[in-house]
């Protein structure tokens, strides 16, 4: 394989949020300069000039490269992820959402990892949101390629900001426009990867999930009548259905069974599925628990533990019950 200039193209598929934007480009901090390209795709927003005005300006003060590109016509989330993927110059595509940031003085340690674990296909990474770490294991770790890795990775992989994948792999990886309206495109390139190549879990945290940005999903043609903008879609029953849309791709397109393990494995986790919705009152949350069941997601005891715990304590003391235990374990139970 031809070697890159560049180990690292930060790709930011970004839609109107100039503010958040320029945080994030402030907060890439690495001496690294020269094995960095930082490449952001702008998808037609309402602010566009002012997008462009926050990368104009970061450009010429910058000592990284900077490639941006505007798209025509707007592409929504799932094509513009794979725009990012056809701008990027890097051996490894970094991802990061336009209203999330790097750690500081954390980006170095992760390039100098990578730059001597060149043989993997996909990197799994630890983050953190506001005081809770989302640790998977206990240290670094290596994958074979296999059913069982995909499977392993897949509720790992959903967070956007730090998903790391090998560029060319990813490009020759055949277009599904019909997972674009899922939101989760980055679970069917993770899959097909790691199925093929080796892969690895980096367990030191370099990016953060700030998500203080408005939800824009629901703009374009693929997600219009599926997500409202200005709504979390992580409550919204179209998405939740988008992790069994995509492994029911991979299911017929390797001639496998994921689904049933991964439906399992959603019902293990899938307080945060129902947890956005208790704040609402007891009867909101009680129709979207049912909605849950209806797409049979009541697979495993801890369903039930979940909902009544929620629906009895309430959110907030959950919350901190669940912190506690990642606090004690060192990272998230394996259920």
């Amino acid at each position: 394989m031809e070697e890159k200039k560049y180990l690292i193209s930060i790709c930011i598929p970004s839609y109107n949020r100039p503010e958040t934007l320029g945080r994030l480009l402030r907060s890439v901090d690495t001496k690294y300069n020269d094995k960095v390209q930082i490449v952001i795709c702008e998808d037609k927003a309402p602010k566009r000039l002012e997008v462009r005005a926050v990368v104009e300006a970061f450009k010429a003060e910058t000592k990284y490269d900077v490639k941006y590109v505007e798209n025509e016509p707007n592409l929504g989330h799932g094509k513009n992820f794979r725009q990012c993927v056809k701008q990027a110059d890097g051996e490894y595509v970094t991802y990061m959402g336009d209203d999330d940031v790097f750690e500081p003085g954390k980006l170095d340690g992760f390039i100098e990892w990578l730059d001597q674990n060149r043989q993997l296909g996909y990197v799994l990474r630890a983050w953190v949101n506001g005081t809770e770490e989302f640790n998977y294991y206990n240290c670094e770790k290596y994958f074979e390629p296999s059913i069982e890795t995909y499977e392993d990775f897949y509720l790992k992989s959903v967070f956007m900001s730090g998903f790391t994948i090998k560029r060319d792999y990813a490009y020759e990886l055949p277009v599904v426009e019909e997972l674009d309206d899922t939101l989760l495109y980055q679970l069917y390139m993770m899959a097909e990867v790691v199925m093929k190549y080796p892969s690895a879990y980096y367990p030191k945290i370099f990016v953060r999930d700030v998500g203080d940005g408005v939800s824009y999903f629901g703009k374009s043609e693929t997600e219009k009548g599926k997500y409202e903008a200005g709504k979390l879609v992580t409550n919204n029953i179209n998405f939740i259905r988008s992790f069994l849309k995509i492994s029911n791709y991979i299911d017929k397109e390797h001639r496998i069974d994921s689904t049933s393990k991964i439906k399992l494995q959603l019902s293990k986790y899938s307080y945060p599925l129902m947890s956005y919705t208790r704040p609402y009152g007891k009867k909101t949350f009680k129709a979207h628990v049912e909605k849950l069941r209806a797409i049979g997601l009541n697979q495993s005891v801890y369903f039930n533990v979940y909902y009544y715990s929620l629906l009895i304590m309430g959110k907030k003391s959950c919350d901190r019950f669940i912190q506690l235990l990642k606090k004690i374990l060192g990272r998230r139970p394996h259920l």
